[in-house]
C-alpha cells in the first residue's frame, strides 16, 4: 500500500518514510507528542479497509482540539515544570476540525484570534448512514452524549 502525505497546497513538503501495515480494517491513527500538539501541529492517517465495506458516506476525520492563546514556549514551560498548579492548564476554547469561537478581548498578548470565526458545521442526509472518524488531538477528555 502506498501512502503519500502533502501539505496544504497539494505538494509533499519533504521526502519521508512510512510504514503501512496490509490492513483488513479501516483504521484512522494520529500520531505526535503532546509538546507538538500545544503548538497546533497534528495530523490523521487514515487506512482504508476492503472496498466491500463501503456501505456508509465517510465523513472525516472530525478533529477536536484544544486551543491555547499562551505563547507556546510559556505553555510548555508550565507542563515540564514543578509548580502542580500549571502542570495541567485549562485551554481557553475547543475547536472541532480547526474552527471554533473565542472572545477575543480576553487574549493579552500577540497570539493571532479571529472574532466570530464560526464553528464546523456538518450536513447530513435522513436515512444514509455515515462513519465519523472522531479524532481528540487535545489533552483534555472529550465525550459524547449517549454515546
Amino acid at each position: 500500500m502506498a501512502v503519500v502525505l502533502r501539505d496544504n497546497g497539494g505538494t509533499v513538503p519533504k521526502p519521508i518514510s512510512l510504514w503501512v501495515p496490509n490492513s483488513k480494517q479501516y483504521q484512522s491513527i494520529q500520531e505526535l507528542s503532546s509538546v507538538e500538539y500545544a503548538a497546533g501541529l497534528f495530523g490523521a492517517m487514515i487506512i482504508y479497509g476492503p472496498t466491500n465495506a463501503d456501505d456508509h458516506e465517510a465523513l472525516g476525520p472530525v478533529r477536536h482540539t484544544d486551543d491555547y492563546h499562551a505563547e507556546y514556549c510559556d505553555l510548555v514551560g508550565h507542563v515540564m515544570g514543578t509548580d502542580l498548579s500549571k502542570v495541567a492548564p485549562y485551554s481557553d476554547t475547543n475547536l472541532i476540525n480547526g474552527q471554533g469561537t473565542f472572545d477575543c478581548s480576553l487574549v493579552s498578548n500577540s497570539t493571532k484570534c479571529t472574532l466570530n470565526a464560526g464553528y464546523a458545521k456538518f450536513h447530513f442526509t435522513n436515512g444514509k448512514t455515515y462513519r465519523l472518524r472522531l479524532i481528540n488531538g487535545g489533552a483534555e477528555v472529550l465525550s459524547i452524549d449517549n454515546h
